[in-house]
């Protein structure tokens, strides 16, 4: 065992520029290999790698979405909501029966859409905070 170390002393310092970078190198392949590039996420202010970046900004995109579609959900009942209002001010009638479908059906849609947006959120929420 003795004489094997001494021979590898022996062949180091021979070939001490080749063993130096030998070292060199499978550090350098370590590194490489070893660590993922990361980057500061503009939604969380972490830092984070290539994929932990996706599904943030999948989870920011998600959001957006809903969003958007809560603002049309309300434009549409501003807009129902007029269209009864013009028919009052003009002096029309209106069923009670008709406008208590359309309000039960608006807030159908409103606790339908309240669901959606709750159901997004919490999977959102385990996709983040699911362990890699």
């Amino acid at each position: 065992m003795i004489a094997l170390v001494e021979k590898v002393k022996e062949f180091v310092r021979h070939n001490l520029g080749l063993s130096v970078m030998t070292v060199v190198t499978i550090c350098v392949l370590i590194f490489f290999i070893g660590c993922q590039a990361t980057v500061v996420s503009p939604v969380s202010g972490e830092r984070v790698n290539r994929g932990e970046l996706m599904i943030e900004y999948q989870s920011f995109t998600d959001k957006m979405l809903l969003a958007q579609t809560d603002l049309d959900t309300q434009d549409k009942m501003k807009e129902e909501l007029s269209k009864i209002a013009v028919t009052l001010a003009e002096g029309g009638t209106l069923d009670p029966v008709g406008i208590a479908t359309a309000l039960i059906a608006l807030l159908g849609i409103g606790s339908i859409a309240d669901n959606v947006t709750k159901d997004r959120i919490i999977k959102t929420q385990s996709n983040v905070n699911k362990p890699s």
